[in-house]
């Protein structure tokens, strides 16, 4: 079964991509509106279709209200309870596929997480995109690789904020 066709099976899934991003080793994955998967979950139903794919990493862009929680800054994602606590980038999930090694992060990457911080003064609409982690206690880390101001609204109505690469 090509994996396409394996991430179809998902519940919630509102887009594919028809190829992978070759030179970044990625595919994208797109869910309906209020649907949300966490990276294990992912891995795992990658592992069960038994394609021979395995997953790295995963990227998502959220879009939702960024506010600072004590000196921490959180992304509550839209008409959901899921709260991702922000955090640097630490490496990307794209890679250079002739060496397997993650590609290297521009400065503006780098950057991305301290100039939100810096930006916020009050709670405010962000589309944030990087890494999502979880961590040992379950809470999920959204590593900030971009942000953008305001909420982006999606090609289609019927997908929500979140999209994975993988």
């Amino acid at each position: 079964m090509p994996i396409r066709e394996g991430l179809a099976r998902l519940d919630g899934v509102a887009f594919i991509s028809k190829s992978p991003d070759v030179k970044a080793g990625t595919c994208e994955l797109r869910l309906e509106a209020g649907r949300f998967m966490d990276p294990f979950s992912l891995s795992n139903h990658i592992f069960n279709i038994r394609v021979g794919a395995r997953v790295r990493g995963v990227e998502a862009t959220v879009a939702g209200l960024v506010e600072r929680s004590g000196t921490n800054l959180v992304l509550k994602m839209r008409n959901t309870n899921t709260v991702f606590q922000l955090a640097p980038l630490s490496r990307k999930v794209q890679q250079i596929v002739a060496t397997k090694q993650p590609q290297p992060a521009t400065p503006a990457e780098v950057g991305a997480f301290a100039s939100l911080k810096e930006k916020l003064k009050k709670a405010r609409a962000y589309t944030i995109t990087g890494p999502l982690v979880q961590s040992p206690d379950g809470s999920f880390i959204l590593e900030v690789r971009s942000s953008t101001s305001g909420a982006r609204t999606s090609p289609s109505a019927a997908t929500q904020k979140v999209s994975a690469r993988f």
